[in-house]
């Protein structure tokens, strides 16, 4: 088999610690950026964070975007809280597909060894380090604490009308 049809023959952790770390890193952040994208869903909807989490089970953060972008745009239109948050998503989305393509480059290898291809036109890419799982891991977290923020002090607070910071 050709690595233009299946450019992973195996999987596994990097062996480096540190690289490790980092993976580590990226991980809780990514989870922490699901989580406040539920809960951005539970505040836009007025649901139980137990609804929001049921309605979301096993959703990838990119169909999460989504689904938060739906209920956003029911909820608010084409104002001002709808253009900020679905800046936020584009972010989101930005930053989980480009770790989605570093974690696959760090830890899957091509059939012949080599780096797997990373691109769609068939280039190899170097292997990431922790300098770029770090900046996604500091990616991830910006766009997690900003979304965060607008939910429970900012814009999307003061679309939704609430009083005080939103539960959960």
């Amino acid at each position: 088999m050709s690595n233009e049809r299946n450019p992973f023959s195996s999987t596994g952790m990097p062996p480096d610690e540190k690289l490790q770390a980092a993976v580590g890193r990226v991980a809780i952040r990514h989870w922490r950026l699901d989580r406040v994208l539920r809960l951005a869903l539970r505040s836009i909807d007025d649901i139980t964070a137990e609804e929001a989490w049921s309605r979301t089970a096993r959703m990838t953060s990119g169909l999460l975007c989504q689904c938060v972008r739906r209920a956003a745009k029911a909820a608010f239109g084409d104002n001002d809280a709808f253009k900020q948050l679905d800046a936020l998503l584009v972010a989101a989305a930005g930053a989980t597909e480009e770790e989605n393509g570093l974690m696959q480059a760090l830890c899957a290898t091509g059939e012949d060894g080599g780096p797997p291809l990373r691109s769609r036109a068939g280039r190899r890419e170097p292997v990431p380090g922790v300098p770029q799982l770090d900046s996604i891991a500091d990616r991830l977290d910006l766009v997690a604490e900003q979304l965060s923020y607008a939910r429970r002090h900012g814009f999307l607070k003061e679309a939704l009308g609430q009083k005080g910071p939103a539960k959960g």
